[in-house]
């Protein structure tokens, strides 16, 4: 965006409006978590300085080393910003393409951004953005569900490995602790299905492939709430 008053106010009124609404009437102050507001501004508005990256925090006039923590302002002029190497180059490059080829509603994402950590996280919390409160509460379950079902089978592994040393069953336990993954897998997937992931998300989620994706949304449609049953014809 171009740089004006307006949008100046904007930002502080925005990020000030974020600070505020974390706060329930039955919650504490000191629950409060700071709010950071970035700014990618696609136009020079401080002439006078050389730097692309500009870091406002509420400081102390006198000094400025004590701050008061809560609210911090960060602008950048990509006019100004001018990469220095080729790794540089290259993530500028992977950025832009983050910002211009990211709308509501895109769907097929290049791999290549998701080969950078914070550009892939980037992209998951644009995501999870644009979730209405009622679909966030239900991700929130979904991934609440899927740690339950980890910390489950994770016990009945501990307790089945304890159980296998007792009685000194080491290929047992390798072929139990493999079928154990599989099967945690295929739940964690129906589990994704039913919450109306995308099929690219859940194989990341997952590490299953497509065709054993799509078996098992053949299962749900075939057999529904007893899917879970019939995991075996995957």
């Amino acid at each position: 965006m171009l740089w004006t008053d307006s949008f100046r106010n904007r930002i502080l009124f925005n990020a000030s409006k974020a600070y505020i609404k974390q706060l329930e009437k039955t919650k504490e102050y000191k629950l409060l978590q700071p709010v950071y507001a970035l700014s990618l501004i696609n136009d020079t508005f401080e002439h006078q300085l050389p730097d692309f990256y500009h870091h406002y925090q509420i400081v102390n006039l006198l000094h400025p080393e004590r701050q008061l923590k809560g609210l911090e302002f960060v602008f950048i002029e990509l006019p100004k910003f001018k990469p220095q190497n080729i790794s540089d180059k290259k993530l500028q490059v992977l950025w832009l393409r983050y910002l211009t080829e990211i709308e509501d509603g895109t769907q097929n994402i290049s791999a290549e951004l998701f080969e950078n950590i914070e550009i892939k996280e980037a992209l998951e919390h644009i995501q999870e953005s644009s979730f209405s409160k009622d679909e966030l509460e239900q991700y929130d379950r979904y991934w609440d569900s899927v740690r339950t079902e980890k910390t489950l089978y994770l016990d009945a592994e501990i307790k089945g490995r304890a159980e296998g040393k007792a009685e000194g069953k080491a290929e047992g336990r390798a072929e139990g602790k493999a079928e154990g993954e599989l099967l945690n897998s295929y739940k964690v997937c129906m589990s994704a299905i039913r919450m109306n992931m995308k099929n690219e998300d859940i194989n990341k989620l997952t590490n299953l492939r497509f065709e054993k994706i799509n078996k098992i949304i053949q299962l749900l449609q075939k057999y529904g709430d007893d899917a879970e049953n019939h995991l075996s014809e995957v």
